[in-house]
């Protein structure tokens, strides 16, 4: 499956952190960071929409 139409199991994932991208009110990016040693998070997936990449939504 492609982004967005991914499933995820948000319940296995209560310690991740989820950041969306929004144009409007439709998402168009998803950065999802899980936390690792000590006090530092780890970038474990990042999508942007088909339709925005070139347009630097996930270096935003």
């Amino acid at each position: 499956m492609c982004f967005p139409d991914e499933n995820y199991d948000y319940d296995a994932m209560k310690e991740s952190t989820f950041i969306g991208a929004y144009d409007g009110k439709n998402c168009i990016g998803l950065a999802i960071l899980q936390p690792g040693f000590f006090k530092y998070m780890y970038l474990s997936d990042l999508k942007v929409n088909k339709n925005y990449r070139g347009q630097h939504v996930g270096k935003s």
